[in-house]
This record gives structure tokens, C-alpha cells and sequence, in this order.
């Protein structure tokens, strides 16, 4: 039986696809067409065993901002959301948060901003500072809807605090030396 459904392309490669779909979180899907890595898609949706079959694909969002300004940050964020979120699983917000981050001006991505939003993708998936401090500063932040979240919130984050979550606990983790598109991070 066949669902409309809406998702993000996260990667593809030979016609199976990998997607964060707003109802059914990470899944690998098979399309009989080349779909825009970086692109959301509407698309109706089959099971098939292991894998879905999308069909009827239509794009209704690019990546153009961020992806002109940094195309490897966005490949990076990507990419942790293939290393964080199993197939299979569905992840509260993901889907909105790249959402929200597409709707964002190239002014948006500072380097202060670009700590925030991995940090607010990693705390989805319960990766979060292990000072006590920072936990409960950032934990705050996190309470805020993500459509909800301006230039005024963020800058009431102080950047010692991010820059030392990146430094002490992002950067030590077995995640992040995994990454391939770690040298391309420019924080």
C-alpha cells in the first residue's frame, strides 16, 4: 500500500537512497530516478521487505543558501545524521530541524551558529556536554521549539560555552573521528 510522505535526501548511491522521512524517520529507499542529494522531496512511499520503493518524487526545497555558502558543512551535518540515526528508527525533529535550516540566511551561518546547530543535532540523538554546567545552560536552549529559535537566543549562548562542548566532548568522540568530511569543518 502506498503512503504520501514527505523527506531529506541525505545520501544516495546505485538507486538506493537514504532519507529522513517526517513519519517513518531514517529509512533506505529504492528510486527508479536520481534524486538531489540535499533536496526534500514529496514522494509516495512502498514497503518492499527490507527497503521502500518511492515513487511520484517532487522536489519542494533546496539546500541553495547554505549550500552556496558551505557545502561541506551541510554534507557534514549529513553525515552525522547517517552515523547517529539507524535505519529504521525515527528521531523526533530531525526532519524539522533540517527544515528550519534550510529557511536560514547565509548570514545565519556564523561560527558560532554552525557549534550550535551540531550541537542542537547531536542533542536529538542524546549526545550531550558532560560538564554539569554546560548541560544545564545548553538543555535550556534545547527546550525552545526549533522554529522558534532566532539570532537573539542564540546570541544569549556564550561561544566558551559551545567552543569548549566541541573541543572537550564532540571532538573526543569515537563519532566524530569517524567522519569523513571532518577536515572540512571549520569551527
Amino acid at each position: 500500500m502506498k503512503k504520501e510522505s514527505r523527506g531529506l535526501v541525505l545520501a544516495q548511491k546505485n538507486n538506493i537512497t537514504s532519507i529522513i522521512d517526517e513519519h517513518y524517520g531514517r529509512i533506505c529507499a529504492h528510486s527508479f530516478i536520481s534524486l538531489f542529494v540535499g533536496g526534500f522531496y514529496t514522494y509516495s512511499l512502498e514497503k518492499n521487505s527490507a527497503l521502500y520503493l518511492i515513487s511520484y518524487e517532487e522536489i519542494f526545497n533546496e539546500p541553495l543558501e547554505i549550500a552556496s555558502h558551505d557545502i561541506f558543512f551541510l554534507h557534514h551535518l549529513f553525515e552525522i545524521t547517517i552515523q547517529c540515526v539507524p535505519l529504521g528508527s525515527y528521531v523526533k525533529d530531525i526532519f524539522l530541524f533540517f527544515a528550519w535550516l534550510y529557511d536560514q540566511e547565509i548570514s545565519f551561518f556564523t561560527k558560532k551558529n554552525k557549534k550550535y546547530v551540531i550541537f542542537r543535532l547531536l542533542s536529538y540523538v542524546d549526545m550531550w556536554p558532560t560538564d554539569p554546567i554546560k548541560y544545564s545552560l545548553l538543555l535550556r536552549i534545547t527546550q525552545i521549539p526549533i522554529d522558534r529559535i532566532n539570532q537573539e537566543t542564540l546570541d544569549l549562548i556564550p561561544d566558551e560555552i559551545l567552543s569548549d562542548w566541541i573541543n572537550d566532548d564532540f571532538f573526543n568522540q569515537g563519532l566524530y573521528k569517524k567522519l569523513k568530511t571532518k577536515l572540512f569543518l571549520n569551527l
